[in-house]
């Protein structure tokens, strides 16, 4: 499955100008790519930081394939390139030019694609261009950036669950935040939690989509499979990506009361014990606390 839209076409700097939704957000986002589909010598060009610039070049070789189409390149401003990374794609991420690393200087950040555009291997390198340029950071897929009400960035991971959603597009999700401080890139979902949690805001960090998708009535409904097939699936996909950020948020007790909501009595046991334990393995990877357990 080749990529049809990625998060990274989201909320564009100032000095790039904004990106709109739908078709004019896909070519946005073509107009700041390379792909493997383009046509080979394609190549753009854009301002960074510190009077720096980046190319993004398709190739004209035939025997550049898997992972080698596409090459990003920054120079300083004597024109001497001073990073490169090639894939199958590669672009300039719309939050370039913001303070990214919190040292108050703007950062560059270069999108490279190591796994044939299927939306997992999108990775973000954060660099930090002066005299000597550094590579802050390369950070994991599913990434994308807001600002907090300091206008300090927040790094948002949307953690998808595949094995709990019946299929890769439906599956539940978390969202995790991240923010740089004092050189370290710590976790700060709990600082996030009550707004992200919250029903009156529509945004990628909060979850008013799942809520309207699992209101009292539909998981009234769902839980006495009352409705449409359809409709109890969505449900069910609603409440487990609640229920989990209610477990990344440290709510256990609420999470469990929205899955015994949903789910027949006789199926509610076993898919609170599932959505845990996914829960706790992607803790573990990430190095999270777990939630206290409950009785």
């Amino acid at each position: 499955m080749r990529c049809r839209f990625s998060l990274l076409t989201l909320g564009l700097a100032p000095w790039l100008g904004a990106v709109t939704q739908g078709a004019e957000a896909q070519a946005a986002w073509r107009d700041t790519h390379c792909y493997h589909h383009d046509e080979p010598g394609r190549t753009l060009s854009f301002p960074l930081p510190a009077a720096h610039a980046l190319d993004l070049r398709r190739s004209t070789d035939p025997s550049d394939v898997d992972g080698s189409e596409c090459t990003a390149s920054v120079r300083d401003r004597e024109g001497s390139v001073i990073w490169r990374a090639a894939g199958f794609g590669a672009g300039l991420d719309p939050w370039t030019g913001h303070d990214v690393d919190g040292d108050g200087l703007p950062d560059a950040m270069v999108t490279v694609d190591r796994g044939g555009g299927n939306r997992c291997c999108w990775h973000v390198h954060v660099l930090r261009l002066g005299t000597a340029p550094v590579t802050v950071d390369t950070l994991d897929p599913n990434v994308f950036f807001r600002a907090d009400e300091g206008g300090r960035t927040v790094l948002w991971d949307i953690v998808p669950f595949y094995e709990l959603g019946p299929d890769m597009a439906d599956a539940p999700l978390a969202r995790l935040a991240r923010q740089y401080r004092g050189g370290r890139l710590v976790d700060v979902t709990a600082e996030r939690c009550p707004t992200m949690l919250a029903d009156t805001a529509r945004d990628l960090t909060t979850l008013r989509a799942e809520w309207d998708e699992a209101t009292p009535d539909l998981r009234s409904a769902a839980r006495r499979g009352a409705d449409t097939a359809w409709a109890v699936i969505r449900a069910h996909v609603a409440v487990s990506s609640l229920a989990l950020q209610h477990l990344a948020c440290g709510l256990r007790e609420a999470a469990r009361e929205l899955v015994f909501e949903a789910w027949p009595p006789a199926d509610a046991p076993e898919r609170w014990r599932t959505l845990v334990s996914a829960w706790e393995r992607v803790a573990a990877r990430r190095f999270l606390a777990p939630t206290p357990p409950t009785p």
